[in-house]
């Protein structure tokens, strides 16, 4: 059985807290988060004391940074259940709500990473006379009809008011992009969406469950064509730079049309109309304001918090300036592995033919050795070109492939060892790695790691998901602590199962070490014991 926790993502006032967490009370419901986004709960603190009172299992969460995907990282991080459901302050979920949330994951393989439903607007009586249908989408309901659907996200995704997510998955995607967002902001272009997308991309599938429904209430400010109008333009602005340009050309004709017609829906006394009309206008308008008026919305307000790297939107991309200091004229070439074939998918290995190549070309420069190059840097002497070799590790391939090739250059370099590696011979964790996730033989299709901050699963059905698996496993635990490293090797190696023979390339031996240290042109400096992150 799957534990669920609920997040109720917090932008409004007291009131909507109060009806959402009333919604929620009456129902056997697991506990439950209020995510303040920017940390404010002045305006609910009489409906969150009375909730706590009515049930201890409301816990406050306070985000650590603006926008509603920092809120929702904050309730990632703080939760220890397998699956997150996230409510908005202005929705009420129907009263079978949790009990069909919690019957749809217990039924959903392992697969399946998200879950959500359907949100009406709910407008508590008779809309107003300028309120129609068409309206609606500002609110960001949703309806995929009737039967239980498998979503392309790619083309259709589920609305943040209404979305569970399995926290395991998310984790190992980095969290939610943390954009920076709008607190008024629900359309299509928002971090739940993106995330969606990302889990599919990943192997994972979303589902669409119609029974799971919601109600969004909308409050009396929200409820006012001055507000429409706002939202539109906004939805227009952020659909401009989110991978969706409309030609200007095209939006300012839009603009002027609708504008035009709104004019003629209000004098002919048809307020509806005149306001759809105007709706229309207002995005066309935005489309047009673009980039001055939505670029925050996407900008990062600080790292993943599960790490991985922050998504680059068209308006969060800038040019990159490359640091260039006019006293710098020596250089230090950093070697890893000499072997054939030069086939390590991190760029740390050259062939042998090539390092021969790059040699020839040193020739034409003062190599120095790497002591004596920062003895002159020191007194601010480099000589222009300078340049010195170095080796990180002390992979057997050093002695074997490089030494010959570089005592027949006459050029000296300095390897620093990692010396634990070579008193037992244990492969270097990026080798294991490499060995367990994309070394011949089948693999399961799926693979979780538990981690100091929360579990993490990855789809691992093709090796290419395999390869970009290995990839992010890497950079996660490269700074962690050698414990750390050790207990996802350990689990690896058991979900791998019997795997591939040890052919992961090896560290020198001692007695190996003892010959490439006796070589005048080869300096030994130390590498830590563990290749530990300092």
């Amino acid at each position: 059985m799957a534990s669920i926790d609920i997040v109720i993502c917090v932008t409004g006032t007291g009131e909507s807290v109060g009806r959402c967490l009333g919604a929620l009370a009456v129902q056997r419901s697991p506990r439950v988060w209020l995510a303040f986004v920017g940390s404010d709960e002045t305006d609910a603190r009489a409906e969150v004391a009375a909730a706590h009172a009515a049930t201890p299992r409301v816990r406050v969460l306070r985000s650590s940074g603006p926008g509603l995907a920092a809120a929702r990282n904050a309730a990632l991080a703080a939760s220890s259940a397998d699956v997150l459901a996230f409510v908005e302050d202005d929705v009420v979920v129907a009263p079978d709500w949790v009990s069909i949330l919690q019957g749809a994951w217990d039924a959903a393989p392992d697969r399946v990473a998200a879950i959500g439903g359907p949100i009406e607007l709910d407008l508590r009586g008779r809309p107003p006379r300028w309120f129609s249908e068409a309206l609606h989408a500002g609110y960001a309901t949703l309806d995929y009809g009737p039967l239980p659907l498998t979503l392309d996200p790619a083309t259709r995704t589920l609305h943040g008011g209404n979305l569970s997510v399995r926290c395991a998955p998310l984790r190992a995607l980095g969290g939610f992009w943390p954009a920076y967002g709008h607190g008024d902001g629900r359309d299509w272009f928002s971090e739940e969406h993106y995330a969606q997308r990302e889990l599919g991309d990943a192997g994972w599938e979303v589902r669409y469950e119609p029974a799971a429904r919601v109600s969004r209430v909308p409050s009396q400010q929200q409820l006012t064509p001055a507000r429409v109008l706002r939202r539109r333009w906004r939805y227009g602005a952020r659909m401009a730079i989110s991978g969706r340009p409309q030609p200007p050309a095209v939006a300012l004709s839009q603009a002027a049309s609708s504008a035009a017609g709104a004019a003629m829906a209000a004098a002919q006394r048809r307020p509806a109309l005149a306001v759809q009309r105007a709706a229309r206008a207002a995005q066309s308008l935005g489309v047009l304001a673009g980039r001055p008026l939505a670029a925050r919305d996407f900008r990062p307000t600080g790292p993943r918090p599960f790490g991985n790297e922050i998504p680059q939107t068209p308006a969060a991309r800038r040019p990159r300036i490359a640091a260039r200091s006019e006293s710098a004229t020596a250089a230090i070439l950093l070697y890893h592995r000499v072997a054939d074939p030069a086939s390590g998918p991190d760029g740390m290995c050259v062939s042998p033919d090539h390092f021969d190549e790059q040699l020839r070309q040193l020739s034409a420069h003062p190599v120095l050795e790497l002591a004596e190059l920062a003895e002159l840097a020191r007194a601010k002497r480099v000589p222009a070109g300078a340049l010195a070799v170095s080796f990180d590790d002390g992979y057997e391939d050093t002695l074997v492939n490089a030494r010959p090739r570089l005592a027949a250059a006459g050029i000296s370099a300095t390897v620093f060892v990692t010396t634990g590696h070579v008193a037992d011979q244990r492969p270097f964790f990026w080798d294991e790695l490499r060995r367990s996730l994309t070394g011949p033989g089948p693999r399961p299709a799926q693979l979780t790691l538990s981690l100091p901050d929360g579990s993490r699963a990855w789809r691992t059905d093709t090796p290419q998901r395999r390869e970009k698996v290995r990839r992010q496993i890497h950079d996660l635990i490269q700074p962690a602590s050698p414990a750390v490293i050790d207990g996802v090797l350990a689990e690896l190696a058991g979900w791998t199962g019997a795997g591939s023979p040890i052919d992961d390339p090896r560290a020198m031996t001692l007695d190996e070490l003892r010959a490439l240290a006796a070589d005048p042109l080869i300096a030994i400096g130390a590498h830590t014991v563990r290749h530990s992150n300092l």
